[in-house]
């Protein structure tokens, strides 16, 4: 063991030993502790519940130009959101949410969708119909369904 302290002085091997195992260790104690749940709401205790009390609709999506479209009617409608900052061009690490918010005539609510493409990396069913997953709690409040509260 000498022989090896020759070559290596103290600090080297603290420095080797506080790189390889303490702060590795230290990042792993603190993630632990400090953002166990930060991230996990109660989402996680009642999204089985929520999606098993979900079901099917068919819906069919108005023209593009459309005043049933809430984007069209109101410009003061925010219908984008990017929910990080843009870092290294990594689109995982922060997706953009669009929300298209519409008026549908066959159940007389207002829907929004929200989908995590790029706007110019998909093409919007305008004039088709769609199949939307909702939940029938959802569907049948009276607070959701309007101008300001549409269904999600």
């Amino acid at each position: 063991m000498k022989n090896i302290f020759k070559y290596f002085p103290m600090v080297t091997l603290g420095q080797i030993i506080g790189t390889v195992i303490v702060f590795p260790l230290l990042l792993f104690l603190i993630n632990i502790f400090y953002y166990s749940n930060k991230y996990n709401d109660d989402a996680e205790q009642y999204y089985k519940e929520y999606m098993n009390n979900s079901y099917d609709i068919e819906v069919t999506m108005p023209e593009e130009k459309s005043k049933l479209y809430i984007e069209n009617v109101d410009k003061d409608v925010i219908t984008s959101e990017t929910f990080r900052e843009k870092i290294d061009n990594n689109y995982f690490s922060n997706p953009r949410g669009l929300y298209f918010p519409f008026y549908s005539v066959e159940y007389k609510k207002y829907f929004s969708i929200m989908c995590f493409l790029g706007a110019n990396r998909m093409h919007w069913p305008y004039g088709m119909k769609v199949i939307l997953t909702v939940n029938r709690d959802d569907m049948n409040n009276p607070a959701y369904g309007t101008k300001e509260n549409p269904v999600p």
